[in-house]
């Protein structure tokens, strides 16, 4: 027990300081990810992880960091919207997807019947399932879901 104590006193001296809390937060209202916080520390962001799990202050530093760079990403995208020249929605999307969960588009198949196996799906039920997300995702449940059913040759045009 006490060779471990040991051990651990014996290992690198944590770069960790606590002033960084302040600095991250600071980065965070520029925007800047948490691998640009890394390098202005001159560690990885395995590093920055770490210390998170050691230094509860940190680990709310950079949650509150993260917070203000979505924000600053945001505020680029509301300037943007009326610089319609110099302003790439497409791109913008793609990178607040990229960085920040509330951006991305998650849709998940659950292939489980009630018992909790798994079942396998007739052709019929899996292009249903594949029009139910694609309804969801459209915002079109509602006016799609009672059509999902009806038979391919009924002459009404498909839903894609």
């Amino acid at each position: 027990m006490q060779e471990q104590e040991q051990k651990r006193k014996q290992g690198h001296p944590t770069l960790y300081r606590p002033e960084y809390c302040e600095k991250v937060i600071e980065m965070g209202k520029q925007g800047l990810s948490k691998a640009a916080m890394a390098l202005a520390f001159n560690v990885n962001r395995d590093t920055i992880h770490a210390w998170e799990k050691a230094h509860p202050a940190f680990s709310d530093a950079i949650a509150q960091a993260v917070d203000y760079a979505q924000s600053w990403w945001e505020d680029q995208a509301r300037k943007g919207i009326w610089d319609k020249k110099n302003f790439d929605g497409s791109l913008w999307a793609k990178i607040a997807a990229s960085r920040f969960a509330d951006y991305r588009k998650v849709t998940r198949l659950d292939l489980t019947s009630s018992d909790g196996s798994v079942s396998a799906l007739s052709k019929e039920q899996i292009e249903d399932k594949i029009k139910e997300i694609h309804a969801r995702a459209m915002g079109r449940e509602q006016e799609i879901a009672p059509k999902l059913r009806k038979p391919a040759d009924d002459g009404e045009s498909p839903l894609y």
